[in-house]
C-alpha cells in the first residue's frame, strides 16, 4: 500500500486548460473554469479522458504486485449471489449469479423452492454477444405463467419492454419503446397490465398506460398523467390480493401522493394521502389498508385504515414510531411481520394484526436483513442476510413453529472468525453522536500504531447498512477498516436524513 500512495504523490498528470465561465445567480458571481469538460462527445473532452486513462493504467501496470493485487480484487468483487424469491402462485422466482458471467440468471421453480432444481428461464448473457445488453425488470403475471421484462443497451436503462411465455419459452410479439424505470401491474386474468412509459424524450416524464396483449402501444390506453409537474412521478402497482390497483405519485425524495381502485374498475381514482408531508406505502388485507408513513413519524410508523372509508387522519396506529426506523411489513400465516434498522443494523419482528409483537426472528450478527413471503396464508418467509464478517447467507423461517433453516451461504476461502466487527458511536463537531463499525483483525493490537482507513456516507435517505466485505484487501494487510455511518442517510429515518441536506451538509 505503500507502495501505491509513493506513485501518486509523483505522479505527472497531463495538462487541463482553464477556460473560466461565468454565471449570476442571486447577483453572486460563480466561475466554472472547467465547463468545457461537460460536452463529452467534443474530440478534445475524449482526448482528455484517454490522457487521464492512459496514466492510470500506465501507473498501475508499473506497480510491483499490481497483477496479483488486481486479481485479488476481481475474485472479491465477483462473489455468487443468489436473491430470495418472488412467489407467484405456486411458482418461485430468483435470481443467481456465478461470479464469472456479465449478468445475473433468472431462475424458477414450481411447487417448492429448489434452488439446485430450477430451471432457467431468462439469460440477460445471451441477449447478445457484447454482453452490453441488460435486464432491467421482470413483473411475472398472477399465476406466474407470462413476465413483462426490460431490456436496454449500454447501461442507457432506456428499456424495451418484452413478453415472455414462460411455458412456451417465447416472446409474444409485443414490444413498447420507451419505459425506463417503469413499472407494471397486471390484470388477474394476465389480458393485459398497466405500465409506465416515458414521454418525454431526454426528460423523464412517465405517465400511465394500460396495454392489451397483442395490441400495438402506439394505440395503448392513457391512463394518468396529464398535467403533472414535471418533478413529479407517476408509478402503478397492484395488491398481492389481486382486488386493487394503487397509483403513487412522487413529490420529490420525501413526499408522495396515494390512490386507489379496484382492479376491475373503470371508475375514478380514490383519494388516501394527498399533498402530506410524507411517504406512504401500502398492502390490503381483510378490510383494511395498511399503511407505512413517516407523517408525523420521522422515524415511520404503521397504520391501518378500512377500505371503505381510508381516511388517513383517522387512522389507526398499529405500530407507532419507536426508537428504531421501521423499514418495511407484510404478513405470513395470518401475522404482521414487520422489519426496522436500530441503530444501523436490522431487526425483524413477528405480531398479531393488531401489532402486539410476539417475538423478534434471531440473526446470526449484527447486520443487515431483508425477508420476502411465500403469501398472506403461508407461513413460511424467506430471510438474506449478512455482515461485514458474516457471508451472505439465506434462511426460510416459519413463524408458527419458528424453525430457521439456512438455505443458502456463500462459501469463502478464509476464517471470518480471525476478524472482528466493532460498533461505536463517535461525537461529530457539534456534539453529535455518529454510529461507526470499525473491522480489523482478532488478534490486533489497538494501540493507534495501524494504518487505517476511514469511509462513510449520508445521502439520499441511503445509509451504510453492513454488507459483507469478504477477504478484503485491506483487512488482509493489516489496515483498520472503519466505516461511518454519516448524517443525511437512514439510519435514525427522515431527520437523520434532512440533518445531512443542502445548508446542512
Amino acid at each position: 500500500m505503500l507502495e501505491v500512495l509513493m506513485a501518486v504523490l509523483t505522479l505527472v498528470y497531463p495538462q487541463t486548460k482553464s477556460q473560466p465561465v461565468v454565471d449570476t445567480l442571486f447577483g453572486v458571481e460563480i466561475k466554472d473554469p472547467y465547463r468545457w469538460l461537460e460536452n463529452v462527445d467534443a474530440p478534445e473532452v475524449k482526448k482528455w479522458v484517454e490522457e487521464q486513462n492512459n496514466l492510470t493504467l500506465r501507473t498501475l501496470k508499473n506497480l510491483k504486485g499490481f497483477r496479483k493485487l488486481y486479481r485479488e480484487i476481481d475474485k472479491t468483487s465477483r462473489r455468487k449471489w443468489i436473491s430470495v424469491p418472488s412467489v407467484f402462485e405456486n411458482i418461485y422466482f430468483f435470481e443467481k449469479y456465478d461470479g464469472k458471467s456479465n449478468h445475473s440468471v433468472v431462475y424458477m421453480s414450481k411447487g417448492k423452492w429448489d434452488i439446485k432444481r430450477a430451471k432457467k428461464i431468462i439469460d440477460p448473457n445471451k441477449f447478445s454477444k457484447d454482453g452490453l445488453v441488460a435486464l432491467d425488470f421482470f413483473y411475472p403475471s398472477y399465476d406466474g405463467k407470462l413476465i413483462v421484462l426490460g431490456k436496454s443497451y449500454g447501461g442507457s436503462e432506456n428499456s424495451i419492454l418484452y413478453i415472455f411465455d414462460i411455458e412456451k419459452g417465447t416472446y409474444l410479439p409485443d414490444s413498447i419503446p420507451a419505459t425506463k424505470w417503469t413499472s407494471v401491474a397486471w390484470l388477474p386474468d394476465k389480458s393485459g397490465f398497466y405500465y409506465t412509459r416515458n414521454t418525454g424524450g431526454d426528460k423523464f416524464l412517465p405517465r400511465v398506460y394500460f396495454h392489451k396483449l397483442g395490441d400495438d402501444y402506439k394505440n395503448d390506453r392513457y391512463i394518468f398523467g396529464e398535467g403533472l409537474p414535471e418533478t413529479w412521478t407517476p408509478s402503478i402497482s397492484a395488491t398481492r390480493d389481486k382486488r386493487f390497483l394503487i397509483l403513487t405519485i412522487e413529490r420529490g425524495w420525501s413526499s408522495n401522493d396515494l390512490y386507489f381502485k379496484k382492479i376491475d374498475s373503470e371508475g375514478d381514482w380514490q383519494k388516501i394521502a394527498e399533498n402530506l408531508d410524507g411517504t406512504f406505502t401500502l398492502a390490503s388485507y381483510g378490510d383494511h389498508f395498511y399503511i407505512l408513513t413517516n407523517y408525523k413519524a420521522p422515524r415511520y410508523r404503521l397504520i391501518r385504515v378500512p377500505i371503505e372509508n381510508p381516511d388517513i387522519e383517522k387512522a389507526e396506529e398499529i405500530i407507532p414510531q419507536n426508537q428504531w426506523v421501521l423499514e418495511n411489513f407484510s404478513f405470513a400465516g395470518g401475522k404482521l411481520i414487520f422489519r426496522v434498522t436500530d441503530s444501523t443494523f436490522t431487526r425483524i419482528f413477528v405480531a398479531d394484526l393488531n401489532g402486539k409483537i410476539a417475538y423478534e426472528i434471531p440473526l446470526p450478527d449484527r447486520g443487515s436483513a431483508y425477508f420476502t413471503i411465500e403469501n398472506y396464508e403461508s407461513p413460511i418467509i424467506y430471510i438474506s442476510f449478512q455482515s461485514f464478517r458474516y457471508p451472505p447467507a439465506i434462511f426460510s423461517f416459519n413463524v408458527n413453529t419458528k424453525e430457521l433453516k439456512k438455505i443458502w451461504q456463500l462459501k469463502v476461502d478464509f476464517n471470518v472468525d480471525d476478524y472482528v466487527q466493532e460498533f461505536v458511536m463517535y461525537p461529530s463537531k457539534d456534539g453529535t453522536l455518529v454510529p461507526m463499525y470499525i473491522i480489523h483483525k482478532k488478534d490486533m493490537k489497538m494501540d493507534g500504531n495501524n494504518p487505517a482507513l476511514l469511509t462513510g456516507y449520508g445521502g439520499f435517505a441511503v445509509g451504510m447498512s453492513p454488507h459483507f466485505l469478504g477477504e478484503n484487501s485491506y483487512l488482509k494487510r493489516g489496515f483498520v477498516y472503519a466505516i461511518a455511518c454519516l448524517r443525511g442517510g437512514n439510519e435514525f429515518g427522515e431527520e437523520w436524513h434532512r440533518q445531512g441536506m443542502r445548508d446542512k451538509k
